[in-house]
């Protein structure tokens, strides 16, 4: 995790993105859904009601759960204690990696992925008299690690990416990362968090994909989508469609083992939809400039 103290030094976009993550957690990880309800918990089983009382009269949790920058940051330390969510929420390493990096810093980087799960983190990184530093052959380890879904295996990919991008420089390795990138974006999105901000948080990422130094377009083809989402509209329809691809590989459409890569092969899915195979629904948010339409 990164520090309190590095959490204000956030942007502000990016301080809002992780604030919002961290009510979502909380939510999740109490079992409510409202936060309403997350209220009537606090009361339950906080000592002090006064101030979780005081909370609820400045509406500060629905604020928060808007995006407001979190100022008092004690407040969450606190509740770490009854749910240690709260915290590696807030001060994950990927808000650091979005908003502070210095990308083209490959210690940075390799300090970044050794704050995430020693289990992912392990694969890619080692530390010696010199520092932390990425491991000749990271990039092949990727195998070891792919079922995971989750921040930490996001952030993982991200850097590897950014690793790959500005100093080794292997532009097939460079795409297959941001493919598989792309993938757990999606399936986070769709099945984890970030219900309210989805947007927001793509559009971050976007930054990241569309940087100057990047390959072309055209080279990169597909994964490209980052910079092609123009809307939430958009956005959405993707996500329903993603949703909907893992959810009906019963019907062997697509064999289970090219699941994981199925945005590469995007064209044929529109083949599929005109043969019935998919609702057209699916397709009405994408606009016709997209490189799969």
């Amino acid at each position: 995790m990164i520090t309190y103290k590095s959490y204000k030094q956030l942007p502000k976009n990016i301080k809002s993105l992780a604030t919002q993550y961290c009510v979502e957690q909380l939510l999740k990880s109490a079992k409510v859904i409202q936060i309403s309800q997350f209220h009537r918990l606090l009361l339950a089983i906080e000592e002090s009601n006064r101030e979780v009382q005081k909370e609820i009269k400045q509406g500060w949790w629905y604020k928060k759960s808007e995006g407001i920058p979190i100022g008092k940051t004690s407040r969450i330390a606190q509740l770490s204690k009854i749910y240690p969510c709260a915290s590696r929420a807030l001060l994950h390493p990927l808000w650091w990696l979005l908003g502070r990096a210095d990308w083209s810093d490959e210690n940075q980087l390799a300090d970044i992925m050794l704050r995430l799960n020693t289990a992912i983190s392990k694969y890619f990184v080692v530390v010696d008299n010199q520092g932390a530093h990425f491991k000749k052959r990271a990039f092949d380890n990727i195998k070891y690690i792919q079922n995971n879904i989750d921040l930490d295996m996001l952030t993982a990919y991200l850097i590897l990416y950014l690793y790959q991008k500005y100093h080794t420089k292997n532009t097939q390795q460079l795409i297959n990362i941001e493919v598989l990138s792309f993938n757990l974006t999606i399936k986070l999105l769709c099945f984890d968090f970030f219900l309210i901000n989805q947007f927001n948080f793509f559009t971050a990422l976007k930054v990241m994909f569309n940087s100057p130094e990047s390959p072309t377009k055209e080279s990169l083809g597909v994964p490209y989508l980052y910079s092609h989402i123009k809307d939430k509209q958009q956005l959405m329809g993707l996500c329903r469609f993603y949703f909907f691809l893992i959810q009906d590989i019963s019907t062997n459409i697509w064999p289970k083992k090219e699941v994981h890569s199925a945005l590469t092969n995007i064209p044929t899915l529109k083949q599929l939809n005109s043969m019935g195979k998919y609702p057209a629904q699916v397709y009405e948010n994408f606009s016709s400039d997209l490189p799969y339409t």
